[in-house]
């Protein structure tokens, strides 16, 4: 949301972000429990990088 709330703030003067986040929507993930082992490692390190930023 920052990326589209910046470019509409500086196309409109006399608005501003605010500068620390103020809301935090937690997102979840869901495989078939019979998911290849590599493929959930897979996917498990790269919501660990997403989560990570």
């Amino acid at each position: 949301m920052r990326e589209p709330t910046t470019e509409w703030v500086a196309s409109h003067p006399g608005t501003r972000l605010i500068g620390e986040a103020f809301m935090e929507i937690r997102q979840a993930v869901a495989v078939p429990r019979a998911v290849d082992p590599a493929a959930l490692a897979w996917l498990d390190g790269v919501v660990a990088q997403f989560a990570s930023r």
